[in-house]
């Protein structure tokens, strides 16, 4: 179940597919499309790309338009030997939040300041609980191997 709302019954580079209400439907996905960028220029990067600093007021902004936020990328459950182990990221649209905040195609989200994503229902709770936080901690996967990436919202 993703979100306690609707069955993934599939998912392939090109689409998502779910049960919804009784109802099967495709989601067709469009990696790399332009657009769905928000005007965030306060995402500052270090030289290693695994601290950000992003201004608050940029951040409230994008919050308060999560529809748009939430449809800049995908995420997924992800499974290794039948246990989930996060939620998976793809479809980042160029110039989105997400890569601005240096998230990439096929990353694993496992963990949010030591919060586990292997719970798909738990997402919400902790995307919550971030609101008041101003240093946030992720752990992803990419490629295989395990990164942190740290945001400071000034």
């Amino acid at each position: 179940m993703v979100f306690n709302q609707a069955k993934l019954l599939q998912v392939t580079a090109e689409s998502v597919k779910i049960s919804h209400n009784g109802k099967t439907e495709t989601l067709m996905l469009e990696e790399g499309t332009p657009g769905g960028g928000d005007g965030i220029a306060s995402v500052e990067a270090s030289g290693d790309q695994t601290e950000f600093s992003i201004a608050e007021t940029e951040l409230n902004d994008a919050m308060a338009n999560l529809p748009v936020l939430l449809s800049q990328a995908r995420a997924v459950p992800y499974f290794k030997n039948g246990q989930s182990v996060g939620m998976r990221l793809f479809a980042i649209r160029r110039d989105s939040l997400y890569e601005k905040l240096g998230l990439k195609n096929g990353d694993i989200l496992k963990s949010v300041n030591d919060n586990s994503l292997t719970d798909p229902s738990q997402a919400l709770k902790i995307f919550e609980q971030l609101k008041n936080e101003r240093s946030i901690s992720v752990r992803v996967e990419r490629n295989g191997t395990e990164t942190s990436l740290r945001y400071d919202i000034r």
